[in-house]
């Protein structure tokens, strides 16, 4: 990561991954973007630490006006250049001055999350001053990189921008120095693995996973003791696993599941979540309620896993494999977690924007 002055033309512009409020899942997003956004020739620019406000505003939007202004060719991603659902007033400020620096720029937007749904679908109030940053936002820049097609609808519904503005990734790239075991053995019992946040308000779904002598589950991640008192045999909290170990981890398992309880479970119709590449990496073929229309989707294309309609679906579908076919999607979670290692969903959208406006 660099910070001085820049003569070539693409810029990546990001505060620092390892800023105050930032999960473990949005600090590997970030430096996966540093690292694949380098390797097709974008010079990367730190704005520096920041929490709810940067810690040192004046530096940080220095850094805004000094690089984004000589660069030729912008890249950045939401939301960590300017949340717009952060009730500081600071909001109003970041979002004119990026409209104001993209004038007359090649910009494109990397969206991996839309924070005024993801607020919503967690229960939360969003005021209007949000929606207004957000549009000022998105509108500034030349192309938004979207998930699917559900995405580029949702934020047409909002601001009406055109089809031509969109460019879909499909899924969150990530990087990590990891080969699984070529095989495992599909034997009883299976293990199902979850790791992620585990706040209660957001993990009443596990008191409903059906139990029996041959499933496993096992979590992992912070503020999951109140599993322990569920005292199930069956259903294990493996506590916080350090970050050189987290691929071991996972590994020992036979599937990972991908779940949380929304207000609004329509969020998961147009975003998709770094578990599910964590999980293809680790070799693990993924279930997942068909609720989640988006991931289901993903997993039935790319056969790397399978959906239930109720969690008591979930033993029958374990019943109805068999090593062959167990085996089968562990191969195609190898071949797909290969191209999420190099960043070949990124890279793809990216250079696709550049070709489109003709840029080199």
């Amino acid at each position: 990561m660099i910070n001085m002055p820049l003569h070539d033309n693409k810029v990546y512009i990001t505060p620092n991954p390892n800023s105050a409020g930032f999960s473990n899942a949005s600090t590997q997003t970030l430096h996966d973007v540093l690292k694949f956004s380098s390797e097709i020739g974008f010079k990367t620019v730190s704005l520096g630490v920041r929490a709810k406000i940067p810690i040192n505003p004046m530096g940080y939007f220095e850094k805004i006006v000094k690089y984004w202004k000589n660069a030729d060719i912008i890249l950045c991603t939401y939301p960590y250049i300017c949340r717009p659902t952060k009730d500081n007033p600071i909001r109003q400020l970041e979002s004119n001055l990026i409209k104001n620096n993209n004038r007359n720029k090649l910009s494109i937007l990397y969206i991996i999350d839309l924070p005024i749904e993801q607020a919503i679908s967690s229960g939360k109030k969003v005021d209007k001053k949000a929606y207004h940053i957000e549009e000022t936002i998105l509108k500034s820049f030349t192309y938004l990189l979207v998930f699917n097609e559900k995405m580029k609808e949702n934020i047409q519904e909002k601001y009406g921008f055109d089809d031509n503005k969109f460019i879909f990734f499909e899924i969150l790239d990530y990087w990590v120095d990891y080969k699984p075991p070529d095989k495992k053995k599909f034997d009883l019992p299976i293990s199902i693995v979850y790791s992620g946040a585990l706040r209660p308000q957001q993990s009443k779904w596990i008191t409903q996973l059906p139990t029996t002598k041959d499933i496993i589950y096992e979590f992992s991640g912070a503020n999951g003791e109140h599993i322990c008192k569920l005292n199930k045999e069956h259903i294990v909290y493996q506590g916080v696993i350090q970050h050189n170990k987290f691929f071991e981890f996972l590994s020992k398992h036979h599937f990972g599941i991908i779940h949380r309880d929304f207000e609004e479970i329509n969020y998961y119709e147009f975003t998709s979540t770094s578990k599910l590449s964590a999980y293809l990496i680790a070799g693990l073929p993924i279930l997942c309620s068909s609720e989640f229309s988006y991931i289901s989707h993903l997993l039935k294309k790319y056969e790397v896993g399978l959906s239930f309609d109720t969690y008591n679906d979930i033993p029958k579908i374990i019943s109805n494999l068999d090593e062959l076919k167990y085996y089968k999607l562990r191969k195609n979670c190898e071949r797909l977690s290969e191209k999420i290692k190099n960043g070949w969903f990124f890279k793809t959208a990216v250079k696709k924007a550049l070709e489109t406006k003709g840029a080199k």
